[in-house]
């Protein structure tokens, strides 16, 4: 859970894909997420110690280090590298991880093992606040609402972007998504419209790390324990 520089950090991730769901093969939408080729996949390194605290959020922004891998990407720049930088993170940070990211990524492991322990470390914005209110919001909508700013672009100018080999547009989208992705869950609270404000604890990042600590830190205390007694 260390940075390369040799700090504990959170993984942010953001990918961009070849093609449009509604053009994908496969039955179900599932089936045709998973089919989607990837283009680019953008990772914003936060150091866990300015992520465990929302009051420092621009610090955390600051001292955050962006990475972009493409699927045709060789050496650091590959997608097998960023997989393994994955292995290091506290915790993996998206906007609707679950029912889109990752099912694109899946094809890219080579242990399925692996795959599943990337998964458990995630903690998913989007499926949280879906969770609480009952309501899809999409990324721009949220951020417009909490004065964030807005996408530079949609999911079809990134296709457009790749198709025509527009690679450090589609860099500089795919990057942006991924830094207000992170100030969205760097947030104490966040606001979903209607006078109502989500606090921290139902999707922010800094209560992520603190519910994993802190459930690891039962464990230890189990694992003592049963130890004391067993000799």
């Amino acid at each position: 859970m260390e940075r390369r520089d040799g700090g504990a950090f959170v993984a942010i991730y953001d990918l961009e894909t070849q093609d449009l769901i509604a053009r994908a093969p496969g039955q179900t939408r599932d089936e045709k997420v998973a089919s989607l080729q990837l283009s680019c996949c953008s990772v914003l390194c936060v150091p866990s110690e300015f992520a465990m605290k929302p009051a420092m959020a621009e610090r955390a922004m600051e001292t955050a280090k962006m990475h972009t891998f493409w699927r045709d990407g060789e050496g650091d720049k590959s997608v097998a590298s960023m997989i393994r930088m994955f292995d290091n993170a506290e915790l993996i940070v998206g906007f609707n991880l679950v029912g889109f990211d990752w099912l694109v990524l899946k094809k890219h492991y080579l242990d399925k093992l692996q795959y599943i322990r990337h998964r458990e470390k995630t903690h998913d914005i989007f499926s949280r606040i879906r969770d609480v209110t009952g309501v899809w919001y999409k990324l721009d909508n949220l951020l417009k609402l909490n004065n964030l700013g807005q996408k530079t672009a949609n999911g079809f100018a990134a296709i457009t972007m790749w198709e025509r080999g527009e690679r450090d547009d589609l860099q500089l989208y795919c990057e942006s998504d991924t830094r207000q992705t992170a100030r969205l869950g760097l947030l104490k609270s966040v606001d979903v419209g209607m006078g109502l404000f989500i606090e921290n604890n139902s999707f922010g990042i800094a209560s992520a790390l603190a519910s994993k600590r802190f459930s690891a830190s039962l464990f230890d205390v189990y694992v003592t324990d049963a130890v004391a007694q067993n000799p």
